[in-house]
């Protein structure tokens, strides 16, 4: 049997992958050639971090009251997993290392690196503002 603190979480971070993916669509195919590339990214990334956050309220309230330490782990597999998965489909897609670099990078207004801090952050943070007394 596999334990709520690591199923729940799991399942929470694989939720956020169609949640990008829709993001990255919204951001090509409608913010891009609407307002640009420039003003596209950051309301692209400022999008994904509230579908982060939302995800993150969802999996404070399913899994309750925990230790602030469980929280900072789930931020950090979170983390891990994204720019794992990142750099899998990257490889896998045939791309070179400079092209997955260049999101790391903030040109075009691209915010990359402030969303892969909330994804490592936001399971804490919502916890503490969903249930401030968390030890």
């Amino acid at each position: 049997m596999i334990s709520p603190v690591v199923l729940w979480p799991a399942l929470a971070w694989l939720t956020i992958i169609p949640l990008a993916v829709a993001n990255g669509a919204l951001r090509q195919f409608v913010l891009a050639p609407r307002f640009g590339i420039r003003t596209a990214q950051p309301i692209s990334g400022g999008l994904l971090m509230v579908a982060i956050a939302a995800v993150a309220w969802l999996l404070v309230g399913r899994l309750g009251s925990r230790h602030m330490q469980v929280w900072i782990a789930i931020g950090a597999a979170w983390f891990v997993a994204t720019v794992a998965f990142e750099f899998g489909m990257g490889a896998t897609s045939g791309k070179s290392w400079a092209e997955m670099l260049a999101p790391y990078r903030f040109t075009d207004n691209n915010i990359w690196p402030i969303v892969l801090v909330w994804v490592a952050c936001a399971p804490a943070v919502l916890a503490l503002v969903r249930r401030p007394t968390i030890p």
